[in-house]
């Protein structure tokens, strides 16, 4: 079997993908493909696939696409452990040793470190409960992230040639071939064209997050869902109420100096990658 692991990044665009693969779960089943998202794993994944590995849904399958970001690790980890996914190797190992036959492939999207923090941070808010961003990014820890070792650990469980790798700021252009290399198809465009976007919850905006932070503390977590659900009702993200931008001017310009290095050094590193133009529709307007 054929088995074609979409895992991430978070924030990556990957519950927009997920839901199109899902629109045309018919297509993929006329081509023997089966189709696993995390309406179908969740919360737990391993013993969620094993449930399936298990079961006869499997019988006459050709490739098994599993799209779940969750498998490499939770947004929270930035908080808890040093390093981007620093447990992606062994995770990874976890489903190659439920299929020990099967031929991996890993497709995974990396994203600037400025706007990827962010959002994990919001994402942690949203999810956990209201914390100060001094409280979930710390500047010293946070220095020595790299993709470059999330593709080192990716690249010690599969062969590197099994690796589809894009930048997200490159999505837009890049969806048809995306779509193409996860399915296997040449079906992008009916896809594409058969999906209707779904509306996805709006982003916490700037001012969501400074009146959470007039009365923050570490009160109930449920509670403090639900505050936040109101709040950001109440100040959505629009042109009075702007994004929430927790890096200054130079720490922005740093942060994308090191992205841009590390997809230099990844090209350098690991030339068998299928890297996705990842040069850049518009890196270089970072």
């Amino acid at each position: 079997m054929n088995i074609k692991l979409y895992i991430g990044a978070h924030k990556t665009a990957t519950t927009h993908i997920q839901s199109m693969l899902e629109n045309s779960k018919n297509i993929l089943i006329e081509n023997g493909i089966k189709l696993l998202t995390p309406k179908n794993l969740r919360p737990n994944f391993l013993d969620s696939l094993i449930k399936v590995v298990n079961s006869s849904v499997l019988e006459d399958i050709k490739t098994l696409i599993i799209a779940e970001e969750n498998i490499i690790g939770v947004p929270y980890d930035f908080k808890i452990y040093h390093g981007i996914y620093p447990k992606i190797q062994n995770r990874l190992n976890n489903i190659k040793n439920i299929f020990p036959n099967a031929d991996i492939e890993i497709f995974f999207s990396i994203r600037a470190y400025d706007s990827f923090y962010r959002s994990i941070y919001l994402e942690v808010v949203r999810n956990r409960g209201y914390m100060p961003f001094n409280k979930f990014y710390n500047k010293k820890k946070f220095k020595d992230n790299s993709w470059v070792f999330v593709l080192e650990s990716i690249s010690a469980i599969v062969p590197k040639e099994n690796i589809t790798l894009w930048c997200y700021e490159d999505l837009h252009e890049l969806f048809p071939l995306i779509i193409d290399n996860l399915t296997g198809l040449k079906k992008s465009d009916e896809i594409i064209s058969k999906y209707k976007v779904q509306r996805t919850r709006a982003s916490l905006s700037s001012k969501t997050i400074k009146v959470l932070d007039s009365f923050y503390s570490s009160g109930n977590q449920e509670e403090g869902s639900k505050i936040i659900e109101y709040l950001n009702n109440k100040y959505p993200l629009n042109k009075i109420n702007l994004p929430y931008l927790p890096f200054n001017e130079l720490e922005v310009t740093g942060l994308k100096d090191k992205y841009i290095e590390d997809i230099k050094l990844i090209q350098n590193l690991y030339p068998n990658i299928n890297l996705l133009n990842i040069n850049g529709y518009n890196l270089n307007a970072l």
